[in-house]
């Protein structure tokens, strides 16, 4: 008898539900691979607003409602904060789509009759991460955040662009806050410019100053996107000396400071040659006391019987040269061009 009453309700009533997935690619679709998102609640309406049941999705991203009495309806789904809704109504395949509106968060308004069992209401989901990161003051201008290298440097704007899977253009800026960190929320995947200024409030980039990043439903998040700052400091060149001999050429050099010793960068040319850059990473002192530094550099690629032309330059883009030496033919011999001058840049 029971039987014959549920076979009779089954009936009498319909059936509507199917499936909330992960559109990871964001293109509206259901494709392989593509997994269904677990406890999602949906909700059941009718067309007059009266709210009729509620479920939430199982393991697989399935969800039913059973016995529901004839008569017009719309779905809502409750979209969690770290998802979207993907773009609706795609291809020609209603089983593959999604039936949502990302405006109103409903489906449109659908008719059950007696017996129905529709289902082809699809709901895609598609992933929000972030960006972050650290603007942190670099001593000594190496690009990397070193130990003791704890000082920040706020209000830095930092700007963040590109096109997501959606295909919506990302256009944001935000500042870093006092412990010197900025973080953008919300973003879906895709692929983004982040950029910090070469120059602010005194302080130039020791990092690169545009930063590439992709964001994936499996990669949402990327919170290292950190820019180096160093603040710029009057330096005042002493004296310059480079001294052909058996080992290369040695530069020495001495410099005044009213702040923090900068990193130098060699330079090196010959007559009618580019000028190529003979240090992987900026110079420090060899020795300083706090208004002086001492640097010295040995270019072990010289080639006797050459004359090079050199040039010196800071990571906070001050220069200092050219200054011309001949390294001589004879083992030993000993020629030293020097430079006691004061030269002062910023």
């Amino acid at each position: 008898v029971q039987a014959a009453l549920a076979a009779a309700r089954t009936q009498q009533t319909a059936t509507v539900g199917d499936r909330v997935w992960l559109d990871a690619n964001g293109n509206g679709l259901q494709d392989a691979g593509e997994p269904g998102v677990e406890g999602i609640t949906v909700r059941l309406v009718r067309a007059d607003g009266t709210p009729v049941a509620s479920t939430t999705t199982d393991a697989e991203g399935k969800y039913t409602f059973t016995d529901v009495e004839p008569g017009d309806y719309y779905l809502t789904v409750d979209v969690p904060a770290d998802y979207r809704l993907t773009r609706p109504d795609q291809g020609t395949d209603d089983a593959q789509d999604s039936d949502v509106d990302p405006t109103t968060r409903r489906t449109p308004v659908f008719t059950l009759n007696a017996g129905d069992a529709v289902t082809t209401w699809d709901i895609g989901l598609v992933p929000t991460g972030r960006l972050g990161g650290l603007a942190w003051l670099d001593v000594n201008a190496n690009g990397v955040q070193d130990a003791g290298e704890g000082t920040v440097v706020p209000g830095v704007p930092v700007r963040i662009t590109g096109t997501n899977v959606l295909g919506e253009t990302v256009d944001t800026s935000v500042q870093t806050d006092t412990s010197g960190r900025y973080l953008v929320e919300g973003l879906l995947p895709g692929t983004y410019t982040v950029e910090a200024p070469y120059r602010y409030s005194g302080y130039v980039l020791t990092t690169p100053g545009k930063v590439t990043v992709m964001l994936t439903a499996s990669v949402r998040e990327n919170t290292n996107v950190n820019f180096g700052y160093i603040a710029p400091t009057w330096v005042t060149l002493l004296t310059f000396t480079a001294t052909p001999g058996t080992e290369g050429v040695t530069l020495r050099w001495d410099v005044a400071l009213t702040g923090a010793a900068p990193g130098f960068h060699v330079w090196r040319s010959e007559a009618g040659g580019r000028e190529e850059r003979l240090t992987d990473t900026p110079l420090l002192p060899v020795w300083e006391n706090g208004i002086q530094a001492r640097y010295r550099f040995v270019d072990t690629t010289a080639t006797p019987g050459k004359t090079y032309t050199y040039r010196l330059s800071t990571v906070t883009g001050s220069t200092f040269g050219p200054w011309t030496v001949t390294v001589p033919e004879v083992s030993g011999y000993v020629s030293v061009q020097s430079l006691f001058l004061p030269y002062m840049t910023r």
